[in-house]
């Protein structure tokens, strides 16, 4: 019997979820900070997360890149999950500065960030920034858990839409 969608694609052979049940399966706990300015995008990404099994710890939520700061200064985690521009008061830090300022003193920390905005410059700004890898809002559960997996394991991922959009990017610099 399944229990999780995961489960279900691994039996029938889809790369990722393999990768995230074996995540999963090598009892390694997922300690993770959430951050996104919208309430309701981080009940459902709580939700989507701790959906997947007792493995994922949500240590800490912010809704400013403030809360954020305050939150990893507090809490040991090992994955942030960040949307882009986590903050659009007046009074915020652009979504690259506030990822070199993490980095500065999280180094070792992974980053996903997600994003609805997706522009090519932006895309490559963000990796160089510092996020080991960007997801699409749009973007399933398994998507999701599959960003998951790849960055604990390979320290890098790329949703389909990202990786196009940085092919179209590196074509056009080098015509």
């Amino acid at each position: 019997m399944f229990t999780k969608p995961s489960d279900l694609l691994c039996s029938v052979g889809f790369p990722g979820a393999r990768l995230w049940h074996r995540f999963r399966l090598l009892g390694h706990e997922m300690r993770i900070v959430i951050a996104d300015e919208h309430p309701i995008v981080l009940i459902g990404l709580r939700a989507m997360l701790q959906a997947e099994g007792s493995q994922i710890h949500i240590v800490g939520e912010a809704t400013s890149d403030k809360e954020l700061i305050a939150t990893l200064s507090q809490v040991e985690c090992d994955l942030l999950i960040v949307d882009f521009q986590v903050d659009d008061s007046p009074e915020s830090e652009d979504g690259l500065a506030m990822l070199r300022r993490i980095r500065e003193f999280r180094p070792n920390l992974l980053v996903l960030a997600l994003t609805m905005l997706g522009s090519p410059r932006l895309i490559k700004d963000t990796l160089a920034a510092g996020a080991h890898g960007i997801v699409d809002k749009t973007a399933t559960t398994d998507q999701l858990m599959l960003a998951i997996g790849k960055i604990s394991s390979e320290n890098s991922f790329l949703c389909v839409k990202t990786r196009a959009k940085l092919i179209k990017l590196t074509a056009a610099e080098n015509n």
